[in-house]
């Protein structure tokens, strides 16, 4: 999860002058979606959302939101109303739980063996 996250701040940074840009937001909703959570979202169809990866997620989001519209961190500015600024809900993590649900209703068509306790519970049956 942790490599994740530092591939796609990787990917925010290459991308940083089109994101800091005076260009429309929706443009960089689009930027966003395309080249960066694109991705952040590689292979999340086998991630354990526990409440910590959760967590880290959406304070990834965060970073990358509060980057995009120049807010410092001396403004103290609530998530809630960076979401507001951002004119969305933070959607991006619901999207993730979504796929990895397909992922499962995948994997449960073909067989119901060992794999698919790993990726709904990201554990094995013996542990």
């Amino acid at each position: 999860m942790q490599m994740r996250i530092e591939k796609t701040r990787q990917k925010f940074w290459e991308n940083k002058e089109l994101l800091r840009r005076n260009v429309g937001l929706n443009t960089k909703k689009r930027i966003m979606a395309c080249y960066i959570f694109s991705v952040f979202n590689y292979g999340c169809e086998t991630w354990t959302y526990s409440k910590t990866v959760q967590k880290k997620i959406q304070t990834f989001e965060m970073w990358c939101y509060r980057r995009i519209l120049k807010l410092p961190w001396t403004e103290n500015k609530t998530n809630k109303e960076i979401i507001q600024i951002w004119l969305m809900l933070a959607k991006d993590l619901q999207q993730l739980m979504r796929r990895k649900l397909r992922y499962a209703g995948h994997i449960m068509r073909g067989f119901s063996g060992p794999l698919l306790h790993l990726s709904l519970e990201g554990k094995n049956r013996r542990e």
